[in-house]
């Protein structure tokens, strides 16, 4: 797996203002999830910063996008957006890696992005996002080289990701989630799905599911290169590749797919 640049970071480079944005900092701690950088390379001197900030809820909808970053969206009992950036960058000395920070900017205007220099091999930069925003919202979401994880939250969602694993629980409305080259792990809460529906894709990964035994919904899953396994009472049993079925006492539909692996739902 490789690290993607940004072809149009050059264009809009603008050096970090703190108070232009109007972000708090502090270095990583040991607790701190370090990135992708610290996961793909051994070698190279590293630098980490954690930039917050709170923002306002414009049309009850937010937008996030990245690369080489993964992005988590929990819900909660707020009114406004708080926006924690986690930024690490590579380079062939302490000194560039620390300069590197100062380069790499948060936009959030419209979608909430990360601008930063061309990333090449030994200087390298990954933004990852966590957004804690209100349950009821309306969201759009998009990382490349990095996981989605979405938690508590109801509303028009939908979430796209390319070489990271998608993991979601407590959701509810009208939910489209897709990932390529990644596995889907979902919590169904409740007695059944709340609002028009569900969507989960993936093309190359397994897919995990948890429900209550009691759970009702119209469930559709399929796989081409795989199985899928029911583990729920009123639908339990190895089912072939594709599954079309009532569960409980019915409802709104939830659909699972993969290309290359399993799906379980238990």
């Amino acid at each position: 797996m490789s690290l993607r640049p940004l072809a149009f970071a050059a264009l809009f480079f603008a050096p970090f203002s703190l108070s232009a944005q109007n972000f708090s900092t502090r270095p990583c701690s040991d607790s701190d999830d370090q990135g992708v950088l610290s996961r793909w390379f051994s070698s190279g001197a590293r630098a980490c910063e954690v930039r917050q900030t709170t923002l306002p809820l414009v049309n009850g909808r937010v937008s996030a996008e990245g690369t080489n970053g993964s992005i988590e969206i929990v819900g909660e009992a707020r009114q406004d957006v708080w926006l924690e950036a986690k930024v690490n960058t590579q380079g062939t000395s302490q000194g560039e890696a620390q300069s590197m920070l100062r380069e790499i900017t948060i936009d959030t205007q419209g979608t909430i992005h990360a601008r930063g220099p061309k990333s090449v091999a030994f200087h390298n930069w990954s933004v990852s996002f966590r957004l804690h925003v209100p349950h009821q919202v309306a969201a759009t979401l998009k990382t490349e080289n990095g996981s989605l994880t979405l938690n508590n939250l109801q509303g028009s969602i939908e979430a796209t990701t390319t070489n990271g694993s998608l993991k979601f629980s407590g959701l509810a409305g009208d939910v489209r989630a897709m990932t390529t080259n990644g596995s889907i792990s979902a919590t169904l809460e409740g007695s059944g799905w709340q609002g028009h529906g569900l969507s989960a894709t993936t093309t190359n990964g397994g897919i995990s599911v948890t429900a209550s035994p009691n759970y009702s919904a119209h469930l559709i899953a399929s796989t081409t290169n795989g199985g899928v396994s029911l583990g729920l009472p009123n639908a339990g049993g190895v089912h072939g590749r594709n599954v079309d079925t009532q569960l409980g006492n019915g409802g709104a539909t939830l659909i699972f797919q993969t290309t290359n692996g399993g799906v379980s739902i238990r």
